[in-house]
């Protein structure tokens, strides 16, 4: 019997120590006992037993739902369990000794005497030369067909796969054709892409003026911090000089306007840059809606990371290398540069100049996919992937 059985019952238990040795002699240890009446449903057989209580017996039975036409059996037979062509939970499991009582129509006290193919069988109840009244050991021979280790292992084999072409949504769908349509390369054969708009820009409300006032606050914390404010003002100077950023008049840009708000972030262990200066896309504008919220994600190109560390088992040689300031190694398009657009001065006493991002913005919700995507199109772009 199952415990949860036991309990739904409200069975009192007993101890025990009773040893269940099934197949390939696999023993299980026996706790509990429970003792109960099992009684018919069509008939007047009833019976008391004591089982032993186990926290689960087997799988489900049938493994399989099994093809079963009710309508070809007499209205007049009453089935012990009309669903038996499906699988459930097996909470009880009698012995041989009763089941020939089970089967029988004519109860005995004597052992059954069967003719098979194979001879004749004694079974039923038999007296035992060890103390009936104590428990040393039981046999379980019972024996499934456990449809749940296919499944499981079905599973293991899907999970160690490599990955088969990603399904794209909707939204990452309408994202690759936007890139599609709208990527190209400029006379230098830099990429220049069109960031991904799910709605119009013109749902920007107004974000110069936190802006400039979250650039008054970092002022304050760079002039506490000299160190980090000549590097900072140093990032944003090389920014310029390498044509990532380009200053813009007050009244020459086009509409809508879209200001983001920047601070550093600080990492000693770089060999590189101890700091860089990140975008804050994310903050909301006077109508409440940031132009990140504007954006499609769009779908993850590159590969997960266990197909790339698989894939260092192919081959004897690896080479790696990174792609300095990758992001900004591709062009927006330049009508939508001023939607992001920052404001700075290197002294607060200077006036506050604005300047667009010419590049992939670093915090922009687009950002990775933009920045990875011209990559795969290369060589339908006339690119060869050939090292020389």
């Amino acid at each position: 019997m199952t415990a949860n059985l036991c309990n739904k019952l409200g069975l009192r238990t007993t101890k025990a120590d009773i040893s269940v040795s099934g197949i390939n002699q696999i023993e299980t240890k026996i706790l509990e006992t429970a003792r109960t009446r099992i009684k018919s449903m069509h008939g007047d057989f009833e019976e008391e037993l004591i089982f032993m209580v186990v926290p689960k017996i087997t799988a489900r039975l049938p493994n399989e739902p099994l093809i079963f036409q009710g309508e070809n059996i007499p209205s007049n037979i009453s089935l012990a369990d009309p669903e038996f062509y499906k699988p459930k939970r097996i909470d009880l499991l009698i012995g041989v000794d009763l089941f020939w009582d089970v089967i029988s129509c004519e109860p005995s006290e004597y052992p059954y005497l069967r003719k098979t193919k194979l001879g004749y069988i004694i079974a039923g109840k038999l007296p035992s030369k060890k103390d009936a009244g104590r428990y040393v050991d039981t046999l379980c021979h019972l024996i499934t067909n456990d449809g749940e280790l296919s499944h499981d292992l079905q599973r293991f084999w899907e999970i160690e796969e490599l990955p088969l072409k990603h399904s794209y949504s909707s939204e990452e769908q309408a994202c690759e054709e936007h890139f599609t349509k709208t990527t190209k390369r400029d006379t230098d054969g830099r990429f220049i892409v069109s960031i991904p708009f799910k709605a119009t820009p013109d749902e920007l409300g107004d974000s110069r003026g936190i802006a400039e006032r979250r650039l008054k606050s970092l002022e304050r914390r760079l002039q506490k911090n000299k160190r980090m404010r000549e590097q900072y003002t140093a990032f944003l100077r090389r920014y310029e000089e390498l044509g990532h950023m380009t200053r813009v008049a007050h009244d020459d840009h086009a509409s809508p306007v879209c200001y983001l708000s920047h601070h550093g972030v600080m990492k000693e262990s770089s060999l590189t840059t101890k700091l860089r200066v990140v975008f804050n896309a994310s903050a909301p504008t006077s109508t409440g809606v940031s132009i990140n919220d504007l954006q499609m994600v769009g779908p993850t190109i590159q590969q997960e990371l266990l197909t790339i560390l698989l894939s260092f088992r192919q081959h004897p040689y690896v080479v790696d290398a990174d792609i300095a300031m990758m992001y900004r190694q591709v062009n927006i398009e330049p009508t939508q540069r001023s939607l992001q657009q920052i404001l700075w001065r290197e002294d607060p006493g200077d006036p506050i100049v604005e300047y667009q991002l010419n590049t992939i913005t670093y915090g922009m919700s687009s950002g990775e996919c933009i920045s990875s995507h011209p990559m795969p199109i290369q060589p339908s772009r006339g690119v060869s992937r050939d090292i020389s």
